[in-house]
């Protein structure tokens, strides 16, 4: 995954602080889909991070090698959060 991927972010409703984050990351709100979609270059590192919808990714356009490795890496960056 790159830092220019668009991936989808859930925020709760009330999650004022969260939802103000999306915004200054230059998010977008997908209101069909519930889901914030923001640059990775942007969530990376922050609280939006460990909110990554991994439910939400496009199947179609990838192949299970790119699920299960993108898997891997969302798994491991929470795991660093919880750790700290």
């Amino acid at each position: 995954m790159t830092d220019g991927d668009l991936v989808p972010v859930r925020i709760g409703f009330s999650d004022n602080t969260l939802r103000e984050e999306a915004r200054a990351a230059n998010g977008r709100w997908d209101p069909e889909k519930k889901l914030w979609f923001i640059r990775y270059g942007k969530v990376k590192g922050t609280d939006l991070e460990k909110h990554i919808a991994l439910d939400a990714f496009p199947l179609e356009k990838k192949t299970s090698k790119h699920i299960t490795e993108y898997a891997l890496k969302v798994s491991n960056i929470i795991c660093k959060h919880i750790i700290l």
